[in-house]
């Protein structure tokens, strides 16, 4: 089973926890030179390429792995100590309390609160997020996220490559589709989800040349959502197999 890191924004964040994101587009590297590429026999059609690429060797793998395979969500975040308001704040709403003093880690995207284990190997964990870059409490982007800290786990059921401008409503709204309507010259005009990822597409790939125009070739990575730390998941995989999670 291979495990891999996948980064998401802090709006795409809140939709895979609010169970409204099942489908993410990544652009394929390096992109493929000509146009006609379909899945090969090879590993249930995880592999693609032409007919006459596929017969000079050339063959693109996805580097986010195969259905059932984990990708583990890197996402924005702090390490953080409650302080005693913090805690009696928690106290006061007592479905959630947490104890003084408790070391964790927050999530920028929805300001969620999670203890660490209570484990030397936790705590020094802790510690080295906590002077990140020799600043206590800072923040740590995404990219540099501990795998101990990801809270999110990916199970992959699907993956096929398409042109980013083959994808349909369905697919849109699957891919976070949340914005309705927005304002544009004072008038409030109603978003559809083709329209909305188009803009989304763009406010992340335009800049590095993979705008909507240029409709590059596309991972498409379906899968389900795990609200849990992968190395969890994994150590506790015999009695989370088949469950509902």
């Amino acid at each position: 089973m291979k495990i891999t890191p996948i980064i998401f924004s802090a709006g795409m964040i809140r939709t895979l926890l609010d169970g409204l994101k099942t489908q993410t587009r990544r652009v394929v590297k390096p992109q493929p030179s000509f146009p006609g590429y379909c899945p090969t026999k090879k590993d249930k059609g995880l592999h693609w390429a032409s007919e006459d690429h596929f017969r000079k060797g050339g063959i693109y793998h996805c580097p986010y792995g195969r259905p059932s395979d984990l990708l583990w969500v890197r996402e924005s975040c702090y390490a953080h100590e409650l302080s005693d308001c913090e805690a009696e704040e928690s106290e006061e709403r007592e479905e959630d309390y947490i104890p003084y003093g408790l070391d964790g880690v927050i999530y920028k995207a929805d300001d969620h609160f999670e203890p660490i284990k209570n484990s030397i190997e936790a705590s020094d964990s802790w510690v080295k997020m906590h002077h990140y870059r020799g600043k206590r409490g800072a923040t740590v982007p995404s990219i540099h996220m501990p795998r101990w800290a990801s809270r999110l786990t990916l199970r992959i059921t699907n993956i096929k490559m398409e042109r980013v401008q083959e994808i349909n409503s369905g697919d849109a709204m699957t891919e976070g589709f949340m914005v309705h309507s927005r304002d544009i010259g004072g008038m409030m005009i109603s978003i559809t989800p083709l329209f909305w990822f188009e803009d989304l597409w763009n406010s992340i790939n335009e800049k590095r040349g993979q705008g909507w125009s240029t409709n590059p070739w596309v991972w498409v990575i379906e899968f389900e959502v795990v609200k849990m730390n992968v190395d969890y998941l994994i150590a506790n995989a015999s009695y989370y197999s088949g469950r509902n999670l």
